[in-house]
């Protein structure tokens, strides 16, 4: 089959499918490409703004409260403890466990 030379009405349809392809091509980047991308951007921006907050170190003054308040909470636990040992050993008239 020889090739048969193209008509002015059929290089007016080439360039018709072609505009067409490539506003079709525009418009699928558009929409699974840029926009994804710009909404990764975001999102990585946002995440590298949080990783970048560094916590400040306690003053002198709470390094001081969360001491007494630790040692308040290692209080209460032993007496609650031996408060248990004494309970148990108030029921069953045995000695404490040691």
């Amino acid at each position: 089959m020889a090739a048969q030379p193209l008509t002015p009405e059929m290089m007016a349809q080439l360039s018709a499918l072609a505009s067409s392809g490539q506003h079709y091509l525009q418009e699928w980047t558009q929409e699974h490409v840029s926009q994804p991308l710009s909404r990764l951007q975001t999102e990585g921006q946002k995440l590298s703004e949080q990783i970048q907050y560094v916590p400040k170190k306690l003053s002198s003054r709470q390094r001081k409260w969360v001491l007494i308040g630790l040692l308040f909470a290692f209080v209460g636990f032993i007496l609650i403890i031996s408060g248990v040992f004494v309970s148990n050993r108030k029921k069953t008239h045995k000695p404490a466990l040691w």
